[in-house]
């Protein structure tokens, strides 16, 4: 039995396969029903003293944004005779492996707890890990023309969507234990990059401006304080894909999708910025909320400030290695992005100034 769903608005589609295989002695047959909207298998059995039943359920899950529908159906037909050739044992040992190999490069131990510090136990606390890391893997296994959504496959809070979570919280540990994961999930930012740019638009500002929350590349917040006005969600982006280059190496990467983002995410905070005579030349940036929501719109958000000074930075230095290495890149980039050179002296400055608020009586970063 196959069945096909397809959303309307966004056009994900999901083929869904099943079969069922029977062992028993005991008399039995079944009844298919299928209609527009649903599909059903109906079981009866002669079930006898001492002869055991044992019902083993394959199904299979295929979905994508790009495939059609058909196309889906037929990829799901296939897996399904695929593991049913298989068999239950089979299947069970290549799951085996596959999370043996999970926990092999993934697994965070530990091995003392000081009793004075911790109500739990070491062994509660190494569970409760674990547990985590279990969700992530659920979460990000398949994460591949898309993000990783904020709660993961626990519920439908935040509706599936995708915030800031995913490159400070997420991507560090997909990054050391699972980096192709890593990588995709950075594609994916990249894909959105037009949408980023129509964004920035939107609301008068130069570069590009990424979603505060969003599912298809599209702004999905309808509470603009607490949601687009935290602009720092552009240099999460920027933060995740240098620990993503420095840990890996992948400096294709970096030059064939980062630094495209890196130019329009820079030009964003040196448009959204201002050089405060009141601040001494200092670099400003105002009318922001900064990730722990504490208050909204606010002037000079000691993280969102810390965190576009890196942006920027990363921007004029990834530039700055593209004319070194691969000017055939470089020249490409600024066609593409019509990127001036003097933009660069503008990054370096506003960097170099970028204010960083600082209360001296109570020795608080606010």
């Amino acid at each position: 039995m196959v069945l096909i769903h397809g959303t309307e608005r966004t056009g994900m589609v999901l083929a869904t396969a099943m079969d069922h295989n029977i062992d028993s002695h005991c008399p039995h047959y079944y009844k298919t029903d299928c209609d527009k909207d649903y599909g059903q298998v109906v079981f009866t059995i002669d079930g006898q003293p001492e002869r055991p039943i044992r019902l083993t359920k394959y199904i299979t899950y295929h979905t994508s944004t790009r495939a059609a529908a058909k196309e889906l159906g037929r990829r799901a037909e296939w897996t399904l005779d695929r593991i049913t050739a298989q068999g239950f044992a089979e299947l069970l040992a290549d799951q085996e492996r596959y999370m043996n190999d999970f926990w092999q490069r993934s697994d965070v131990r530990v091995s003392n707890i000081r009793a004075d510090r911790s109500r739990l136990s070491r062994v509660e606390i190494q569970q409760a890990i674990r547990v985590n890391l279990f969700h992530i893997l659920q979460a990000s296994a398949r994460a591949e023309n898309n993000g990783v959504a904020a709660k993961g496959l626990t519920g439908q809070a935040y509706e599936g969507h995708y915030f800031w979570d995913t490159e400070i919280y997420l991507l560090p540990f997909l990054i050391y234990t699972s980096p192709q994961i890593a990588k995709n999930v950075l594609r994916f930012r990249y894909d959105m990059l037009d949408k980023a740019r129509a964004r920035a638009r939107e609301l008068s500002h130069r570069g590009a401006l990424f979603p505060w929350r969003t599912i298809n590349g599209e702004e999905a917040s309808a509470y603009y304080e607490a949601g687009t006005a935290q602009y720092h969600i552009n240099a999460d982006i920027a933060y995740a894909l240098r620990k993503y280059v420095n840990a890996t190496g992948d400096d294709e990467f970096l030059f064939k999708y980062g630094a495209e983002i890196l130019v329009e995410t820079a030009r964003l905070w040196y448009d959204l910025g201002f050089f405060s005579p009141r601040k001494g030349g200092q670099f400003c940036i105002n009318g922001v909320t900064g990730p722990d929501e504490y208050k909204t719109v606010v002037n000079n958000n000691t993280y969102t400030n810390l965190m576009a000074r890196e942006n920027l930075r990363y921007a004029v230095e990834t530039v700055d290695l593209l004319q070194t290495r691969r000017p055939d890149v470089f020249e490409a980039l600024k066609q593409k992005t019509s990127l001036e050179v003097q933009e660069l002296d503008a990054w370096r400055s506003a960097a170099d100034k970028m204010y960083i608020p600082f209360d001296a009586e109570t020795g608080i970063y606010p």
